[in-house]
């Protein structure tokens, strides 16, 4: 595969590359695309690498250097909100960047990079589907129509995108490249070795407690040296790490948390700590499900069934990288966890993916329209509607220039678009280059060493718990915009509750449902009735849909609905309900309270009007995903309910 791929990008092709995690895509990228640097003896910068988050990017850089040392050291720089090492261009071959900071650099420094010639987008299934992947779309198409032209025609413009977990790659390939991008697909995944580890219910002690205890005791049975423990939310992640703590205090195993809200000093020490150390338990959400290098795990230890088969691929595929087998525990602590870790191992063996829906979202484009106007008013530029058309290269932000115009959020002054007096401040304070929604930031600083460890919000009670990166913090007091936490030994005081972090309606996928189904007996496209209850096996997010429309349709009232099933004594088959949604889409009848759960929270979204809010929400609606799933369950014999 690497051969093909190297071969098509020297060649000039844009291309998708879905292939499970450790499979060289990130070398064959590299390879193919410094052949082209060299043979067109490129005299700058001429590639951008993307990835989702500032450890990815710490981790690509880190590789990216290595492959590339022998022929030319010091050719890979990197920019984040952290780092910003871009330095000379002229002796630079690739950057690597989140999208928020590409975002900020191309408006501040455009010049830098003016002879783009390749954008790769690693972990593309991270970005596709959200206000992020929108974003960065946007900032690739300022980019591309800012890029000179090279002298040698055959020296065109690519762009790669890769991911080791996407279904409908033509549809996402459509969405990030050229219709004419060339697709691999290499469906073949590393062996996932899977146990569970049953915990004991009848023990009343807290179930943190009563889970860290198995742990240990598996630990020092099994030898296992180093351990990912992955949890499904901040504050659950948070108290089994306290637990976990407490419980492996003075054996060979290190105890670490890894969770968004820690510094960057704190996260990079997990990280550092991890990779050099030969024994280390680290807990963790979703941020280290990226390929963040913290050496090699000889374990992943799922603390929550994952509630997508991509996201259980994510978490497994970060244990032994180096071999063909993935050496998986899953705790079985909660009622049907076993069925659902079963149902999770048999999608990942048949290579069967989430459904997505990606949409447009106005309240992105006020985030790029804002950016170009307060970076145009701060150089002394004069710009127009027009203008800001010429600079983004792609997309249409015509309705929203006139909804900020309307609202007040613009302000055109003879002609000159010129932001209101509030945004021209966070844009001077570099607060406008993310469409991640913002949340109410506390600084956590250590009374000690006068040091941040944490950005917590305003959660944290005076005497609670904190357990900190590498160690347990007491909440000890606040002043002003900051909490202050000192180092303690024992975990006995209240534990502290974490800021929730944000995000749109979730559940149990629809083809995690479909597995569950098959492993029953069941046939997941035949919807039956039982216990005057439709098995649909939709999913949390399709039963919802079909649940509202339901109700918006006055065809059932008080309409219940979980993943497995929708609670009604009517008949439906799912021709019916398919052309219920179609006629639901077509009339965006359903109420904003139902379509605000399907919606992706932004940064900027409250300040859209109303009307243009509306449109955002009703947009969000996965209609089109759900009539996906339904015309696939009309394939089989449906029996009338």
């Amino acid at each position: 595969m690497q051969s093909a791929i190297i071969s098509e990008l020297v060649r000039g092709r844009d291309a998708l590359l879905c292939a499970p995690t450790a499979s060289g895509k990130t070398e064959a990228a590299i390879a193919g695309l410094y052949q082209r640097h060299v043979s067109f003896r490129r005299p700058s910068l001429s590639v951008v690498w993307v990835a989702p988050t500032r450890a990815l990017v710490n981790d690509i850089y880190a590789r990216l250097s290595e492959h590339v040392a022998e022929r030319a050291p010091d050719v890979i720089r990197r920019y984040t909100g952290d780092r910003h090492e871009i330095g000379k261009v002229e002796s630079c071959f690739a950057l690597v960047a989140t999208p928020e900071a590409l975002d900020s650099l191309q408006l501040t420094r455009p010049e830098l990079l003016a002879r783009i010639r390749a954008v790769v987008i690693d972990e593309a299934h991270l970005l596709h589907g959200t206000a992020r992947g929108q974003q960065l779309r946007h900032v690739i198409g300022r980019i591309r129509a800012r890029s000179r032209i090279p002298s040698d025609e055959r020296d065109r413009f690519q762009q790669i995108a890769m991911t080791a977990t996407l279904r409908h790659a033509s549809l996402v390939r459509d969405a990030w490249l050229a219709r004419e991008a060339k697709i691999f697909e290499f469906q073949g995944t590393r062996q996932i070795q899977f146990e569970c580890l049953t915990i004991d219910g009848s023990n009343k002690s807290p179930r943190a407690q009563r889970e860290a205890d198995a742990i240990a005791r598996w630990l020092s049975e099994t030898g296992t040296r180093k351990v990912l423990i992955f949890g499904n939310s901040r504050n659950r992640t948070h108290s089994l790490a306290l637990a976990l703590h407490d419980r492996l205090s003075g054996s060979r195993w290190p105890l670490y948390l890894h969770i968004g809200i820690l510094s960057r000093a704190q996260r990079e020490t997990v990280e550092a700590s991890m990779k050099a150390k030969a024994y280390g338990v680290c807990v963790a959400t979703s941020t280290l499900e990226v390929g963040i290098d913290i050496g090699d795990i000889d374990a992943v230890l799922l603390a929550d069934v994952p509630t997508s088969v991509n996201s259980f691929l994510q978490r497994v595929g970060r244990g032994n990288r180096r071999s063909e087998t993935c050496h998986v525990l899953g705790l079985d602590s909660e009622p049907g966890s076993a069925e659902l870790y079963a149902a999770l191992l048999d999608c990942a063996r048949n290579g069967e993916l989430d459904d997505w829906h990606d949409y447009d979202r106005a309240a992105v484009r006020f985030q790029q329209v804002l950016s170009m106007a307060w970076m145009a008013a701060r150089s002394g530029i004069r710009l127009t509607p027009r203008k800001i058309e010429m600079l983004c290269g792609n997309g249409d932000h015509e309705a929203v220039i006139r909804d900020m115009l309307s609202v007040g959020h613009l302000r055109n002054i003879r002609g000159t678009l010129i932001p209101s007096d509030a945004l021209m401040d966070e844009g001077d304070a570099r607060r406008i280059h993310s469409v991640i929604a913002a949340d109410r930031n506390t600084r956590v600083v250590d009374v000690k060493t006068g040091e941040e460890v944490a950005l917590a919000g305003d959660t944290l009670e005076e005497g609670a718990v904190f357990f900190a990166g590498t160690k347990m913090q007491r909440v000890v007091g606040r002043e002003g915009s900051g909490v202050y936490v000192t180092g303690v030994s024992s975990e006995k005081e209240p534990l502290a509750v974490l800021p929730s972090a944000r995000g749109g309606f979730g559940g149990p996928s629809r083809n995690l449902m479909w597995a569950v189904a098959r492993r029953r007996g069941y046939d997941p496209k035949k919807w039956i009735r039982k216990d005057r209850k439709l098995l649909t096996w939709g999913g949390t997010t399709f039963n919802l849909l079909i649940a509202s429309v339901l109700e918006e349709n006055s065809i059932a009232r008080n309409v219940a609905s979980d993943e497995y099933a929708i609670h009604l004594d009517i008949a439906l088959t799912p021709e019916k309900v398919e052309a219920l949604l179609r006629e639901s889409q077509a009339r965006n009848a359903l109420p904003l309270s139902i379509a605000r759960k399907f919606h992706e929270p932004t940064r900027y979204f409250r300040r859209l009007s109303s009307d243009v809010q509306a449109a955002e929400l009703r947009a969000s609606v996965p209609y089109q995903s759900a009539m996906r799933w339904l015309r696939e369950c009309r394939s089989a014999d449906t029996e009338p309910v």
